[in-house]
């Protein structure tokens, strides 16, 4: 037997570089990713982070805003997007900033910066397996499995805070987690928990869990621990040690001080918003407090229904899609059978046997979690992805991209499945499966690649993409105006646009079309599906008239 296939052989390092060269495939097999070429959320995400990136600036104390409209008085409107950290948009911007105004080369560096986040992501999770598991070789199969998920090869280059970066700041939150229950090295837990929160407000649902699981451990830990005579004096004795075992728990101290951090945070867009707002509207008006309810469950959207079933027709049933996303981490792509009649998601748009697939993972993590050890770290594991998905109510169902947060189930459930195995199996079995999951992902990265690129449609929008390129800097310090739509492309040209001012109560100094007239006001001939003319009083109305 090779003595590096042991847990402690002379290589206890080549697990590791496997994953990573495997990882690589997803830069290896990247496309055109220079431009949007997946319609629906991965590119109307991805050209919305992009522009709240673009106008980020200190001249607008880091305000998160996408559009600016200027009225005839001069005074500017901004509609923002402040709801998330400044630490995941500040990193774009970076990413971003040195390539000017070459928007492919932009949109380029910010994907690869999104799938550094997904290799660091599964490099972190395969660091606290095979601390939590003890095997090198099952963290490396459990990972590579659960990441060659089809959401996550699909969303991992999806320029996006709360998806890659936010999962990343989780994983990091709960190696940090890890290594505080192992070694009791409380401060780099503080400080990666922290670290996850500059990035995103999902670390809160790891926290959540691991917070309030680790103060009932303590407490139950407690309970015995005084044996009065009388039991009314037990009672009054439990009360007293308890409370004063939680006042000194460093769990409580840790969901304090992550608290007042992600609270400062949170304080700075609301303050930064306000200011912006000149101060015309109330707290409650402001949108990033108007997210915080939403996401809370204070408020839902009509077409996010609450109900938890639903046997009304086009509401979605909430346990069923959840179910649904579960089943769909928990097999790589090459397996999913969705890569020879691929729909608009990676498991189409509505759940089949994908959520049996789902209970079943998340009955095998329930039963797993009866006789594993490091109870505590499993179950976070676990639940942080039921922690953040039910106060939403159907949020995660909506959008599916959200649903990589469930990502902790196949992690979990494919440990207990091979910690099980192993015993009958032995070392060579592990290393049969982790063959096998290095495998299955690199032809996963490999298929989903190809998605995308062969429809007719990828190819009209690069041409778009072109014009507005040519429109963006014909454009440059003046006012615009949109008429008509351009399907499937308003996102993507507001990232293009972004720094363009639109007129609001005033004759704009250029229209955008996505007709072409010939017209002496034509600007731009040689377009071929977005257009250009010169605008002033009136403009708008004369060339829909036309």
């Amino acid at each position: 037997m090779p003595a590096w296939l042991g847990t402690a052989g002379q290589w206890p390092g080549l697990p590791l570089l496997l994953l990573l060269l495997t990882l690589s495939t997803v830069f290896v097999f990247a496309g055109d990713r220079g431009t949007f070429y997946r319609p629906g959320h991965h590119d109307a995400v991805t050209a919305n982070y992009l522009s709240v990136a673009a106008n980020l600036s200190l001249e607008h104390r880091l305000l998160g805003f996408y559009t600016q409209a200027r009225e005839a008085d001069g005074t500017r409107h901004y509609q923002a997007y402040n709801r998330f950290p400044v630490g995941g948009y500040l990193l774009i911007k970076l990413f971003t900033g040195p390539f000017g105004d070459n928007v492919a080369a932009q949109i380029y560096a910010a994907r690869m910066l999104m799938l550094l986040f997904f290799c660091g992501a599964a490099a972190l999770a395969y660091l606290s397996l095979s601390r939590l598991t003890d095997n090198r070789w099952i963290a490396l199969t459990a990972t590579a499995f659960a990441f060659a998920a089809p959401y996550w090869l699909y969303y991992n280059d999806m320029v996006a805070i709360e998806n890659a970066p936010d999962f990343f700041g989780a994983m990091l939150a709960f190696h940090g987690m890890v290594v505080f229950r192992q070694e009791g090295r409380f401060r780099q837990l503080v400080v990666k928990s922290c670290l996850a929160l500059l990035l995103g407000w999902h670390g809160y649902a790891l926290l959540l869990v691991f917070v309030l699981l680790g103060l009932v451990s303590e407490l139950w830990r407690e309970r015995a621990a005084a044996r009065p005579a009388y039991p009314l004096q037990r009672v009054l004795v439990q009360i007293r040690t308890g409370l004063g075992r939680l006042v000194k728990s460093r769990f409580l101290a840790l969901g304090v001080v992550t608290l007042l951090f992600g609270g400062a945070l949170l304080s700075f867009n609301l303050v930064n918003e306000y200011l912006a707002f000149g101060g015309e509207r109330e707290l409650s008006q402001l949108p990033t407090y108007r997210s915080i309810k939403f996401r809370s469950s204070l408020t839902t959207p009509d077409r996010i229904p609450r109900q938890l079933f639903s046997s009304q027709p086009g509401q979605p049933n909430y346990l069923e899609e959840q179910f649904h996303r579960i089943g769909g981490l928990s097999v790589p792509y090459a397996l999913s059978g969705f890569f020879n009649d691929w729909s608009t998601f990676p498991l189409g748009d509505r759940p089949g046997q994908s959520h049996i697939l789902g209970i079943a993972a998340t009955g095998l993590c329930l039963l797993g979690l009866l006789w594993a050890r490091r109870k505590l770290l499993w179950a976070t594991l676990f639940l942080f992805g039921f922690a953040w998905a039910l106060p939403m109510n159907n949020y995660s169902a909506f959008h599916d991209y959200d649903s990589v947060f469930y990502t902790g189930i196949p992690l979990t459930a494919i440990s207990f499945l091979l910690l099980y195995l192993s015993r009958p199996g032995g070392r060579r079995f592990i290393a049969a499966f982790a063959a096998a999951a290095l495998l299955l992902f690199g032809v996963s990265s490999f298929q989903m690649a190809k998605v995308g690129y062969a429809a007719e449609a990828p190819k009209l929008r690069k041409v778009a993409m072109a014009d507005l390129e040519t429109i963006r800097h014909l454009t440059r310090g003046g006012t615009v105006q949109y008429v008509g739509r351009l399907p499937e492309l308003s996102q993507p040209a507001q990232y293009y646009l972004a720094r363009s001012l639109r007129a609001r109560n005033q004759p704009a100094d250029f229209i955008i079309m996505p007709l072409r007239l010939d017209l002496p006001e034509l600007l731009t001939p040689q377009n071929r599906r977005v257009f250009l003319y010169r605008g002033g009083p009136g403009a708008a109305q004369r060339y829909i008239d036309h």
